[in-house]
């Protein structure tokens, strides 16, 4: 109910004033280059946010945007319908041309001009915003313009076509992502150690990924031959040594020197070497052993006088990887014993 002497249709004041944040900045280039550089909240007595277009033809502009007071901004908005050299002071790209937008909302000087309908917000693609293969994405602000996104590689994964496993791009009022690596989004690629492991003399090398991150490989040698650890291993991994990928022995440490566990090339690999049985040593025997004692050399075993023999004439080495001295015709060691008889 109106108080005395109220004039009842006396319009009471709006308390609906709040602080707005504007992008702001200062001769851009680019309608891009000046939304990166940043945004600013606006004090309560300019509660307007203005862009100034000044165009020198050519495609050359200068772009400004700050906060403004509402009054004085839109007074100056009108000024884009003045007489100009072209007819209006306010002729989009035509050289000399002045144009001037205002408006009230958050962050509403996003685009060029948006009181002329011009450079129109456009969402950019989708894609690069959802998580990737191997690695995740961190968007600010989804498919949006000004929204940048942090696309990060899992353990053991690249950008493909970087040295890096972290990659940022930011989608730009005309819709596009920036930032592309050879025109295509980031996409994370499997790492891979710096060489291949070569075949051994004598062997071969078996892997499960290649030279590829997580790989895993096995070392064989061939029938006669044996590796110059003390037993079969699976030594080599692909793996990450202070954060960079090597081949790394990751079994049996105890057969590898500290120093020589990190393979920097090929050269210190495992070796296939001929086998070798332990040398032949029957008390009371002479022994005639050929090929020195490696893979399927043969020792005849004779007894000297006054002692005879048990077990096989003949001992051959043979066994893969760690050989040892099994008889020839029969099963059993080889004694020379007294001949009680002699």
């Amino acid at each position: 109910m109106a108080q005395p002497n109220e004039d009842p249709k006396k319009e009471q004041p709006k308390q609906n004033k709040r602080e707005i944040q504007c992008f702001t900045c200062v001769n851009a280039k680019t309608n891009d280059e000046c939304n990166a550089a940043g945004q600013t909240t606006c004090q309560l007595a300019d509660a307007a946010c203005m862009t100034e277009v000044r165009n020198f033809g050519y495609g050359e502009k200068l772009i400004s945007k700050k906060c403004k007071d509402k009054n004085a901004c839109h007074v100056q908005q009108k000024t884009n319908s003045n007489s100009g050299r072209w007819g209006k002071q306010c002729q989009p790209d035509w050289f000399e041309s002045v144009c001037r937008c205002c408006c009230m909302n958050d962050l509403c000087n996003a685009a060029e001009l948006p009181c002329l309908g011009m450079v129109e917000e456009k969402d950019c693609d989708l894609a690069p915003t959802l998580k990737p293969l191997n690695g995740t994405v961190a968007c600010s602000n989804g498919k949006k313009t000004n929204s940048k996104c942090t696309i990060t590689c899992d353990e053991g994964f690249t950008i493909s076509g970087e040295n890096s496993d972290r990659a940022v791009i930011n989608c730009g009022g005309s819709g596009k992502w920036s930032g592309l690596i050879k025109n295509t989004y980031p996409k994370c690629e499997i790492k891979k150690c710096p060489f291949i492991l070569d075949n051994p003399i004598e062997g071969v090398t078996s892997c499960s990924l290649g030279e590829e991150y997580g790989s895993s490989c096995s070392i064989f040698c061939n029938q006669g031959y044996s590796l110059n650890f003390k037993e079969r291993i699976t030594p080599v991994s692909c793996t990450l040594v202070n954060g960079k990928l090597m081949w790394q022995y990751n079994e049996s440490p105890e057969l590898v020197e500290e120093d020589e566990r990190i393979l920097m090339d090929s050269t210190n690999m495992p070796t296939c070497e001929y086998s070798k049985c332990i040398e032949l040593n029957i008390n009371g025997a002479d022994m005639s052993c050929t090929d020195d004692n490696r893979y399927k050399s043969v020792c005849t075993i004779q007894c000297v006088a006054g002692r005879r023999r048990t077990g096989p004439a003949k001992q051959i080495c043979r066994g893969l990887q760690v050989p040892s001295w099994q008889g020839v015709d029969e099963i059993g060691d080889t004694k020379c014993v007294q001949d009680i008889d002699g």
